[in-house]
């Protein structure tokens, strides 16, 4: 039996978070470790303008956007990383 090799990070290339007007955070259920983390933001961050970091113990993520927040497209962009997104609990 073959562990899971560990999930590469996809890297935000603009990271002045000053570009990143708007806040998006929401719960993700069906995180239970480091490569959840990176599965989930991994799948945020290749949308265009987008930056996202999960808060594994909260099991929620914060995504930052430079246009107003798809909260569609993230959502389903959680659901083919395979996760379930929960409510919003904030958004600027």
């Amino acid at each position: 039996m073959s562990a899971t090799p560990p999930v590469k990070k996809v890297k935000v290339e603009d990271r002045n978070k000053a570009h990143y007007p708007h806040t998006l955070v929401l719960g993700v259920d069906g995180m239970t470790c480091q490569n959840c983390q990176r599965h989930v933001e991994n799948a945020l961050n290749v949308l265009p303008g987008t930056w996202a970091a999960v808060d594994l113990a909260a099991r929620s993520v914060t995504v930052l956007t430079k246009d107003e927040a798809d909260e569609d497209t993230i959502r389903q962009a959680i659901r083919d990383a395979g996760y379930l997104p929960l409510r919003t609990t904030s958004k600027t």
